[in-house]
């Protein structure tokens, strides 16, 4: 039974329910006008119906299996509920096998979809009618013509009669119901037919007693959690359980009077339940089914007496309890989806209390599946009333309806994004419940064991409840299908009525097996849940709540779920068989999602922005208006909308921000070629959008590199090792200052951005990308010494002993999670030792000096970038409007433009070209021709390189970072980089002052470096931190704070010596002036710790002040790096 439940919705409902859709439907009027018939592309009626006889002879044979089925459980249920059969006397006359009916309504439930769905698709009546007037037609007067034999034809029409009697007549549960239940089928079991291949049925008051005891269980069930938290598919089991009613009427004997209170019962389940969606479309009313199928003409006061009548106040009351209902739902899921987020975490390891938190998790997973469950009852009983009842929709739900779509496809996206967790949490939940269950069925057992009396009942329920036992320790995962059918069953008997289990507990018992489902059905629960197929015939009500939408700023970040709502559709489309391709269905479902969602939100968006820039202009230019007011301007809204991001409809990406930014490029470009005097005002309201919008209008190319008038820029891409090594960079500035001058030179080279700007006028534009490729080319080679250096043993094993010796001791007291500075000097000494070169430099500073190169070269790359924008800003302002540039080439030709009307505008290289609709060509020479194309070719160049354009500093960091940070293997050793930039920073500050002090030296000395500046260290620094995603550790280590501390303990010293040397000399001076010339005076007269002569006692003075003055400058230096430190990690932000 659960088998055919599973196979029938993807296999036959769905094929059924869009049987006859086309492209059409979702197509604009203009595309519809085209093809009026919509029969193109799949070919007509007859076509349709050919590729569907297939569906529908797989069909036929799904409703005879599922009529052996019904057959062969009544039956079974029948031989069992017997009074003459042993095992009805010793067990089951007190037991209810309620699952076996639950199955069989659940089969009956699938024959009354079949009728419903035959019945009210039109298209499938139609175009049956139309093939089989085919059939009876032109293929029955030539059969050779279509490639058949007599025959073969006979068959084939028998074949359509079969179909259209079992199928297509809206007959399917009429005829279960008629069969003959007490009739054998000959591969049964003889022992079934106690008298001639027959079971008695109909004078079977046992099981006819037994069949309507569960059939009132079953309703009392499934009517219980109606309308409560705890509800589920309660609604949509209402129909199998009245199609059972229906049954079982027919299996009585007609001289048998049904329980006209049981029947009151049942119509009066339409005062809770009107009516049933099924399959997101069909309405099933109870009281038409009952009146179809079960008419009863004798009962009295039955309530409601008028159905039609009850609907309508029914509906009413829905209308106006419909918002505060659909509201308190969706601020349900809202804390839902919080306790997801704070429950679901990926581990519960290190979980105080694992148990209750495993009890959370899963009544997190049985309520998300009831909330939506509730929701999506909530709104398909709205729309369904009102359209079965034709009642027009009231505004006043419209949009609590659009919050029940976007909440059950909230709780449908929180459950995948957690879904790696609730699949490691299904079986443990299927565990914790299987246990529970087993120690509860555990202590049953042992009270029947223990019983004095063995009856033949006790023996059946000891072993039901071994069978229990055995499948619930049969594994350790969820539990299959088939074993919770066979688990349904085995509890049944341990269940019944029995001295031995009170009612009290067997509630308790139940309530856990019906927990224990949980973690096998969740999934499929919650899919069917949250399932949105009935918008798909629903359409009209897209626009409705897309504009709601658009008016309401707090709930517009939800606008991705009502999309997502209404594309389950493409779900139903994409099982069409009548259609040759059913991609293009599903192709031109998403057409139609695309454009409704463009008329009714992003257009509107659109034109609200514009407004709003526009308003704010002219509040500025004209004195006339007043400035609106800021609770009534939409620029909160829009800036929301904005930060949607990406749309996603099905598969397509649709770009909010994108499309808005297109628009207002298209509008003012269209309005500036229309009015050329108002061109400044767009370019503000151009400035507007990217300050309040933050919107790039235009796409934009920044042109980098430059040079000093001096050098040429040429010179320096090919030299850019020689140029990185002797200029100083200053960062706020945008200079490079060479460090020392050539042999026999006076002068020191500068390089600005005016230099390069010079250098740009003769060599052109096309040089900027050469210059970041060379500038490309310097780094990796710098990188190559970079990562040789690092990979040295010594350096190596000193780094990775420094950053054990942190992380070790980070926490004591005497570090306080900073690097000390001594530390940074003692590892300095400890790389000294290796040796220095000629010059008297260590490896670390050749070290320093290489990531200061490194720097220089990325400063190079950001003056030339600079200097790029001042070219072509000193450039362009020749130009009068770059927005509205007339066609040089058009106008000195013959006036036309390959085959362009005039009339049109063309956008180039950033640059807008009008044409006005009437003139005429000057028809100038060829070369004036040429020359006019040439201009023209120049203006477009210039507008596309007036603005910034490439982030090359983020281009220079992902593409070394692919390379080094490609695991521990080729560049595991970069790891410890950070470590050593305290070092490289303590070797800095003293490398800055040799080089300020080496400016104010003589003549004779003027061959040694020496600079105000050198910027390159800090921008490199900050780079390669960049690179590695070292920034974070670097300033785990707080290294400025500790040197901030080591300096103010040494000016604290340096105070406290001078405080020691001056009380000293005070001490001198007052004990001289007690002596005269006349008195006498030695050594020993003096005070013992005043030996020193003054000349002593100045020196010590000198010396200190002297060591003040280096710490101050020390100081001073320490502070300018750290803050130049700071502003070079600016480039780099969020690039780590």
């Amino acid at each position: 039974m659960e088998e055919l439940r599973s196979a029938a919705e993807p296999v036959f409902y769905r094929k059924l329910l869009v049987f006859g859709s086309r492209e059409t439907e979702y197509a604009s009027p203009d595309d519809a006008a085209a093809d009026a018939s919509g029969l193109g592309a799949t070919g007509g009626p007859e076509c349709e119906m050919g590729r569907l006889l297939p569906i529908l002879q797989d069909l036929s044979n799904f409703i005879d299996r599922s009529y052996c089925i019904a057959v062969n459980t009544v039956q079974q249920l029948a031989a069992l509920y017997h009074e003459r059969e042993a095992l009805h006397k010793s067990t089951f006359s007190r037991t209810h096998l309620l699952p076996v009916f639950r199955g069989l309504a659940q089969v009956l439930e699938m024959l009354v979809t079949i009728d419903a769905i035959v019945e009210q698709n039109d298209e499938l009546a139609d175009a049956w009618g139309a093939y089989k007037r085919m059939v009876q037609g032109p293929v029955r007067e030539a059969p050779s013509n279509f490639g058949v034999d007599e025959a073969k034809l006979q068959t084939f029409e028998r074949m359509l009669v079969t179909l259209d009697h079992a199928v297509l007549g809206g007959l399917v549960f009429q005829n279960c119901i008629d069969q003959d239940f007490s009739e054998v089928a000959e591969a049964d079991d003889d022992d079934l037919s106690p008298a001639g291949g027959r079971v008695d049925i109909k004078h079977n008051d046992v099981f006819l007693a037994e069949f309507t005891a569960c059939l009132k269980l079953l309703l009392d069930e499934a009517l219980a959690p109606i309308g409560t938290p705890a509800e589920t598919n309660e609604r949509e089991s209402l129909v199998g359980i009245f199609a059972l009613y229906a049954l079982a009427r027919r299996l009585a004997p007609p001289s048998q009077v049904p329980d006209p209170k049981f029947y009151k019962a049942l119509w009066a389940v339409q005062k809770r339940v009107p009516v049933v969606t099924i399959c997101g479309r069909l309405p099933w009313f109870p009281s038409d089914f009952l009146q179809r199928y079960a008419a009863m003409g004798l009962v009295k006061k039955l309530e409601p007496s008028s159905p039609e009548t009850f609907r309508r106040q029914f509906l009413t009351q829905l209308d106006d309890a419909f918002p505060a209902e659909a509201k308190a739902l969706h601020l349900q899921v809202y804390a839902w989806i919080v306790l997801m987020e704070g429950r679901f975490h990926p581990s519960l390891r290190h979980d105080a209390n694992p148990n209750a938190s495993l009890e959370a998790r899963f009544s997190l997973m049985q309520k998300g599946v009831n909330l939506a469950a509730r929701t999506k009852a909530l709104a398909t009983l709205l729309i369904t009333l009102h359209l079965t009842l034709g009642v027009p929709m009231p505004k006043k739900v419209l949009g609590p309806l659009g919050l029940c779509v976007r909440g059950l496809k909230a709780v449908q996206h929180t459950s995948a994004r957690h879904a790696a967790v609730i699949a490691e949490t299904r079986p443990v939940l299927a565990r914790m419940m299987a246990g529970r269950l087993l120690t509860a069925f555990s202590r049953l057992r042992g009270r029947l064991e223990a019983g004095k009396r063995f009856t033949d009942h006790n023996l059946d329920v000891v072993a039901s409840l071994t069978a229990v036992e055995t499948l619930l320790r049969g594994t350790d995962s969820v539990l299959s299908p088939t074993r919770l059918a066979a688990l349904s069953l085995a509890s049944c008997a341990a269940l019944g009525e029995s001295e031995q289990l009170k009612p009290a507990e067997a509630q308790q018992l139940r309530l856990l097996l019906k927990r224990v489902r949980l973690p096998t059905t969740f999934l499929s629960d919650l899919e069917t849940a949250t399932r949105t197929e009935f918008l798909f015939w629903n359409k009209e009500l897209l626009p409705t709540m897309a504009a709601t939408l658009y008016k309401d700023a707090d709930q517009v970040w939800t606008l991705p779920y009502l999309l997502d709502g209404f594309g389950d559709g493409a779900r139903l489309l994409g099982a069409a068989v009548h259609h040759p391709k059913p991609r293009a269905l599903v192709d031109a479902y998403r057409g139609w999602l695309e454009d409704e969602l463009a008329r009714n939100f992003l257009r509107p968006l659109c034109t609200a922005a514009e407004n709003d820039l526009r308003l704010m202009v002219h509040v500025k230019n004209m004195d006339h208006m007043s400035p609106p007011n800021p609770k009534e301007r939409p620029d909160a809204f829009v800036r929301a909308c904005l930060q949607l991001g990406s749309l996603r409809i099905l598969g397509t990406v649709v770009d909010v921000r994108a499309t808005v930014a297109a628009y207002l490029e298209e509008t003012f470009y269209n309005l500036t070629t229309v009015t050329l005097h108002d061109w400044r005002t767009y370019a503000e309201m151009e400035s507007l959008a990217k300050t309040i919008y933050g919107l790039r209008l235009k796409e934009t190319f920044l042109p980098l590199g430059s040079l000093d008038a001096g050098l040429d820029v040429l010179q320096i891409m090919r030299n850019i090792h020689v140029f990185a090594h002797r200029f100083a960079y200053n960062m706020h500035q945008q200079v490079f200052v060479e460090r020392r001058p050539d042999r026999g030179g006076r002068h020191l080279h500068a390089i600005n951005a005016q230099s390069i700007t010079a250098s740009l006028r003769q060599h052109g534009l096309g040089v900027l990308n050469t210059a970041v490729n060379f500038t490309y080319q310097f780094l990796a080679q710098k990188f190559g010494v970079f990562s040789k250096f690092l990979v040295d043993d010594y350096i190596r094993s000193h780094l990775s002993r420094e950053r054990r010796w942190f992380r070790k001791h980070k926490r004591s007291a005497e570090v306080n999670d900073i690097y000390p500075y001594q530390r940074a000097i003692a590892l300095i000494k400890q790389v000294r030792k290796l040796g220095v070169n000629a010059a008297g430099k260590s490896f670390l500073d050749q070290f320093r000096e290489l990531i200061t190169e490194i720097g220089n070269a990325l400063g190079y790359v950001r003056l030339v970038r600079c200097a790029g924008m001042y070219y072509c800003g000193e450039a362009v302002k020749f130009v009068p409007d770059l927005d509205h540039v007339i066609n040089f080439e058009r106008w000195a030709g013959d006036g036309k433009d390959g085959g362009k009307e005039g009339g049109d505008e063309e956008k180039e290289g950033g640059v807008r070209f009008s044409e006005s609709a009437a003139g005429r060509g000057a028809g100038l020479s060829d070369e004036t021709v040429r020359s006019a194309r040439n201009l023209d070719g120049i203006i477009a160049t210039l507008g596309k390189n007036f603005a910034e354009g490439t982030d090359y500093f983020k281009v220079l960091v992902n593409v070394f970072q692919a390379v080094l940070l490609n695991g521990e293997g080729e560049h595991g050793q970069l790891k410890n980089f950070y470590v050593i930039v305290p070092a490289l920073l303590v070797q800095q500050v003293e490398a800055n002052l040799i080089h300020k002090d080496a400016m104010y030296k003589s003549g004779r000395n003027r061959s040694a470096e020496a600079s105000f500046t050198d910027d390159g260290f800090a921008l490199g620094v900050a780079y390669v931190l960049t690179v590695l995603r070292q920034n974070a550790d670097f300033a785990a280590l707080h290294f400025f704070d500790g040197v901030r501390a080591e300096y103010a303990l040494q000016e604290q010293q340096v105070k406290e010596r001078m405080a020691a040397v001056q009380a000293k000399m005070k001490r001198k001076e007052a004990a001289s002036r007690r002596f005269t010339l006349f008195s006498s005076k030695s050594q020993a007269d003096l005070p013992e710790d005043d030996d020193d002569d003054d000349e002593i006692l100045s020196q010590r003075i000198t010396t200190v002040q002297t060591t003040a003055k280096r710490l101050a400058a020390h100081k001073k230096e320490m502070e300018l790096l750290f803050f130049a430190l700071n502003g070079a990690s600016i480039f780099f932000r969020g690039e780590d």
